[in-house]
């Protein structure tokens, strides 16, 4: 299957952007499934080639770098320069499931059916910190501005962690399958059902 841009009617890059996106969750091989629109002043696409698996989903963070995460259990930051090699993060044991960018762009994180959640330095693929959570993660995203971490797994309650990965707070009660969480990246509210 070739990957293609998708011309955005009368230049709306959100239109660009969301079907592009939608194309790349239907895409039928893991190198049309890599392919991202890249929407900055017109539409390009992007190769994202090297995962073994699928790739589960992908966020564009400061600078415009991506983070995809894989079913092959592990993720990717891509630089749109060309040429850039990638920086490949590595080492969980299931299919990567959560991911995104602290704030600064310095940091990503990744949350995985292991039971691991993963705080990366984005320019050299160190682990800097690592939750161990009893069973699969169902949520992982940075709140209160990237200085917590929030997290739920299979069957367990949503927590606030700490940058470093100590525990501070428990926001709700155990949850059946996948908890409903937003998070206020830049504040600190979390809201969970």
């Amino acid at each position: 299957m070739a990957s293609r841009a998708l011309q955005p009617p009368r230049g709306d890059p959100l239109y660009a952007l969301v079907h592009g996106l939608s194309g790349l969750l239907r895409a039928e091989t893991y190198e049309a499934a890599g392919a991202l629109l890249g929407v900055v002043e017109e539409p390009r696409v992007l190769r994202i080639i090297g995962h073994r698996g699928p790739v589960n989903a992908a966020w564009v963070g400061p600078g415009g770098r991506i983070l995809t995460i894989s079913s092959d259990s592990t993720a990717r930051i891509t630089d749109t320069v060309p040429d850039a090699a990638p920086v490949v993060l590595a080492g969980h044991g299931g299919p990567v499931r959560f991911g995104g960018w602290s704030p600064d762009g310095a940091r990503v994180l990744t949350g995985a059916d292991d039971g691991r959640v993963r705080v990366w330095d984005a320019a050299t693929g160190r682990v800097l910190t690592e939750i161990g959570l009893p069973a699969a993660v169902t949520f992982a995203a940075y709140g209160a501005g990237g200085t917590r971490i929030v997290t739920a797994h299979q069957g367990g309650p949503v927590r606030l962690w700490g940058a470093a990965g100590d525990s501070v707070a428990v926001l709700g009660g155990p949850v059946d399958g996948r908890p409903i969480v937003s998070v206020d990246p830049a504040g600190g509210t979390v809201a969970t059902g």
